[in-house]
């Protein structure tokens, strides 16, 4: 985690199950920290471009951050918390840093999330989602509003959203995930940097704090007693190989 995500962080808090800052399960959704996020989101954005991570000033958040997240773009349609605020790890029963975005969503909800959070990023535009969890024991009504808004890294690539998500309603049992009611998206008449290309099942090492390890078969060792060294980071297939053919599902119905 970078220093300027250290300072950005809002660590899980001991106790207290209530969602948002007012109101009950049939009262409206608070929105203050959604509008405070899209404020200071369309203040950076006003140089006619989307907002770099680094622009993000935790101060200016500081009263709503609790409630607020950042995501990280590691595939299309695929977003990984990077941070979460006290909100989500209340909702969650858990810390969220380092867990998939879809995780907080039902699976019902799923695909359609992963082609809200697509659009977001390659819009790009701001997306506004209406939620609510499944009742049942010890769960009781929940409806939240959530807010997506692209972010570009260092490089002016569309790979991080900053989020903000507000409910209403007591939380009770953890976890309490959620299901889309109704969504809304906003394309943003702004310029970014090229899109950032992910080749077929890979993940991009850029922007992550380290690149996942290669995977060698045990059949390709070396003879026992022996290791067989480790191929240099960032190799590359020898030119004019032929590629391994690509892992195939096989469903037998019979």
């Amino acid at each position: 985690m970078s220093h300027h995500d250290e300072r950005f962080s809002s660590r899980p808090g001991p106790g207290g199950s209530r969602a948002g800052a007012a109101g009950g399960a049939e009262g409206e959704v608070p929105r203050g920290a959604l509008r405070a996020l899209e404020d200071c989101w369309r203040a950076l954005a006003g140089n006619g471009r989307i907002p770099r991570r680094r622009d993000i000033d935790p101060r200016a958040l500081a009263e709503v951050l609790e409630y607020c997240f950042v995501l990280e773009r590691i595939a299309p349609g695929t977003g990984r918390i990077r941070l979460g605020g006290r909100h989500l790890a209340a909702l969650l029963g858990m810390d969220v840093s380092g867990m998939p975005f879809s995780a907080l969503f039902e699976p019902a909800s799923r695909k359609e999330i992963q082609r809200i959070f697509a659009d977001c990023c390659a819009g790009p535009a701001l997306m506004r989602l209406e939620l609510e969890a499944p009742c049942g024991i010890g769960r009781p009504a929940l409806r939240a509003a959530m807010l997506l808004a692209p972010l570009t890294d260092d490089e002016d690539r569309l790979t991080r959203v900053i989020g903000c998500l507000q409910s209403a309603g007591r939380i009770g049992r953890a976890p309490r995930r959620l299901l889309l009611r109704a969504f809304e998206a906003e394309p943003l008449p702004l310029s970014a940097g090229p899109a950032l290309a992910f080749p077929s099942g890979r993940l991009p090492a850029a922007g992550l704090r380290e690149a996942p390890a290669p995977f060698h078969h045990p059949a390709s060792a070396g003879s026992a007693g022996e290791s067989s060294p480790a191929p240099a980071a960032g190799a590359r297939r020898a030119r004019g190989a032929s590629p391994r053919p690509p892992l195939r599902l096989v469903v037998n119905n019979g």
